[in-house]
Parts: C-alpha cells; sequence; structure tokens
C-alpha cells in the first residue's frame, strides 16, 4: 500500500461557519494547513473525523480519526465498518473510545504529540514516565509514529547512563528500550547487568510496572550475573586458601620499617623513602618485618577489606558487578605490600592474578549477546542513520 502527503483537495477542511462552537483544538484540526501536513497510509479514506478519547473520568479530549488511523493499526481495526466506533462513523455520528484502563497521563502525552503539539512538551523526563509512555505506544503500535521523539526524549535525559541509577530505574529503562523495539536492545541490557546487583530479579518480579519484560530476557540477565559473579567469589576464595597451602614458607624482608600498634598500616619511610627509625605518630621504636605465609594471609584479607571485598557473601550481594569489578581491578594497585620477593612474591602474583581475571570479565560481560526481533533504536548525536531505520546509541 503506497502513502502520500494528504492536500486540502483530498481532505476538504470545514468552511469557518462551520466550526463555530466547536473547541479551539478542533478548530486547529480542521484548518487546511493543518490537514495538508497529514500522511495517511489509507487512500480510501476522503473525509475528516472528529472522535473523543475519554482518557480518565472527568477528562476527555477530541482527536482526529484520520490521524489516529495513519498512526497505529490498533485505531486504523477500530475505526473500521467491523467495529462500533466504525460504523458511528459511517453514521456521521462523532464516536467515543474509552482510553480509561490506560494510563491517562501517557495516553495524553502520545494524543498531542500525534497531534502536532509535541513542541509544548517539555523533554525533560523520568524514565518511570517514559517507560509508561512506552508501554503504550506498544500497545497502539505507533512507534513508528513517535519514533523521533523517542529518541528526542531518551537522549535528552541519557538514559544509557546508568551508574548511580536505582535497580528499579535500570529496569524501567530497559523496560521502554524493548517496548520501543530499540535495535541496542542487546547493548541495553547487557550495559544494565554491569550495575546490578545480584539479588535484582527478585525486586523486578514484585514491581508491578516491570512485569512486561519477557522472562527469557530477564532470566538470562539473572543467570549471566549470578555465573560471574560466582566465579569473581571462588577465585577470591581460591587465592585465600593459596596462602595456606604454600608446601615452603618463603620469607621475603620487607622494603621500610613498621610499628607494632599500627601493624598493616603503610610502611613508614621518610619523604627520600629512607627507612625512618621511630613511629610518626606514637614514637615507638619501627621494627623490621618479614613477609610469611601468614603476614601474607592477614594482609590479603585486610586488603580484600579495605576494597569491600570482604566478607566475601556481603560484597557480593549488596554491590553491583561494575563495583566489585572495579574493587577487583584495583586491588593490584591499591595494596601497600613492598617486599624483596617483588612481583615474584606470592601476594602481588595473587593481586595480578585478580587483575586478569577482572579483565578477562569486563570483556565476557560486555560481549554477552541477546537475540530478539528489534525494530528500531535511538540515534547517537554524532551517528549516521541506516536507510529506514537508526544507528545504535
Amino acid at each position: 500500500m503506497s502513502s502520500r502527503r494528504l492536500t486540502p483537495t483530498l481532505i476538504r477542511a470545514l468552511p469557518l461557519s462551520a466550526t463555530l462552537g466547536m473547541s479551539r483544538a478542533e478548530q486547529i484540526l480542521t484548518r487546511p494547513a493543518f490537514l495538508s501536513g497529514l500522511l495517511l497510509l489509507d487512500q480510501q479514506i476522503s473525509s475528516c473525523h472528529f472522535v473523543v478519547a475519554i482518557i480518565s473520568p472527568g477528562c476527555q479530549t477530541p482527536a482526529n480519526e484520520s490521524i489516529l488511523i495513519s498512526a497505529s493499526p490498533v485505531f486504523k481495526a477500530m475505526f473500521s465498518p467491523r467495529f462500533t466506533e466504525g460504523e458511528q462513523i459511517l453514521k456521521g455520528e462523532r464516536p467515543t473510545i474509552a482510553l480509561q484502563e490506560d494510563d491517562p497521563d501517557a495516553m495524553r502525552t502520545i494524543l498531542r504529540i500525534l497531534h502536532f503539539q509535541a513542541d509544548e512538551l517539555s523533554l525533560k523526563m523520568s524514565r518511570a514516565t517514559f517507560a509508561s509512555v512506552a508501554i503504550q505506544v506498544d500497545k497502539y503500535d505507533c512507534r513508528r509514529a513517535l519514533r523521533g521523539w523517542t529518541r528526542a526524549v531518551w537522549h535528552t535525559n541519557m538514559f544509557d547512563e546508568l551508574q548511580g541509577v536505582t535497580s528499579t530505574d535500570i529496569g524501567l529503562t530497559v523496560l521502554a528500550a524493548y517496548k520501543l523495539r530499540f535495535r541496542n536492545l542487546p547493548k541495553i541490557a547487557t550495559n544494565a547487568m554491569e550495575y546490578l546487583k545480584s539479588d535484582f530479579l527478585e525486586e523486578w518480579e514484585q514491581h508491578e510496572t516491570l512485569s512486561p519484560l519477557p522472562e527469557d530476557l530477564t532470566g538470562h540477565m539473572h543467570e549471566q550475573i549470578t555465573r560471574e559473579l560466582q566465579y569473581l567469589r571462588g577465585r577470591l576464595y581460591e587465592h585465600e586458601y593459596e596462602f595456606l597451602d604454600e608446601g615452603v614458607d618463603r620469607g621475603c624482608q620487607m622494603k621500610g620499617r613498621v610499628c607494632p600498634p599500627w601493624f598493616g598500616n603503610i610502611l613508614q619511610v621518610d619523604v627520600l623513602m629512607r627507612p625512618r627509625t621511630h613511629c610518626t605518630r606514637c614514637s615507638e621504636p619501627l621494627v623490621g618485618q618479614w613477609c610469611m605465609r601468614t603476614s601474607r594471609l592477614s594482609e590479603y584479607l585486610n586488603t580484600l577489606i579495605h576494597a569491600n571485598l570482604y566478607p566475601l557473601d556481603w560484597a557480593f550481594r549488596d554491590h553491583p558487578m561494575h563495583e566489585i569489578l572495579e574493587s577487583v581491578r584495583d586491588l593490584s594497585i591499591t595494596h601497600y605490600h613492598k617486599c624483596d620477593g617483588g612481583t615474584q612474591c606470592p601476594l602481588v602474583s595473587s593481586f595480578l592474578s585478580q587483575l586478569r581475571d577482572a579483565e578477562e570479565h569486563f570483556d565476557r560481560v560486555k560481549a554477552v549477546q541477546f537475540n530478539y526481533g528489534i525494530e528500531d533504536t535511538p540515534r547517537v548525536a554524532s551517528g549516521k542513520d541506516t536507510p529506514g531505520v537508526a544507528s545504535g546509541v
């Protein structure tokens, strides 16, 4: 079915006398300039009709049947002769469509955009509000008609930035991308996994708005997060047991000297990196320190505590994956261990090994693929559009 832009000769505008008594919105919808801008998919429509959309009790608004038909296959079917609304139009009556089961604010927003009033709406919007609009857009299958507006809202509010965002809002972001059929939904879901805690699925399942998310998507995300966190936690446990299972208790002289009351803190040296003889805090004599099996285990656990990675059960329950991965990556540069063993010291070698593990996990998480039939996507400000669709975020 081809499409063409309507002109006043295709849709006859009402004469001025016929608009008397109409509301301002109805008068605007009958102006020739307004009608000439309509792009209708059904060329058989040859007249302009109004319907009354009841958004909520006590709140109704006029709507142009031609606009609704061109924007939504759902409305097109509703106004066909097979349904009551279509029969009323054929009889010259003004049909009433009840939208009371839908989110009133979301439907009001959609109707205003479809009737060329988008410039009166603010692009600043919360993730919850945007998700509500996306749900109604999907219900009435008018994604293409609102594509430009949804792109603008997405990028204005930087919805692809998830750091510091609550688990619920992350879910609403994924839901909006899913309902709007963004092509980069797999990338959005993969990015979301880095900022979710291990118990996110329980919270999402209890949230009524997030219920439309498909179980295979949320289940895959939860499975992937659980698998990666279990692997990282297991690796931290393994390094702990490795210190206990060392066959030979190799000892290395520590660089610098320590104060017994402040054991475990930074080794005390002066500005020229020469060992001090007395503690700068308590003036007690400093003593030498050896890197041994027990001291390595103690320092290892102490380093994990300072990195919020110990106790392991608490750390892996209360922190999102990206924080845990960053903490593990930072172990190799945040520890204060310095001994004559250098990088051959079992403790330093352990930290370097965990750094490699974390880097590999970052790559694995970012490589996760979700396969969904997606139609649309928000456009990057600096990107180029692909014919028919937009480029990825």
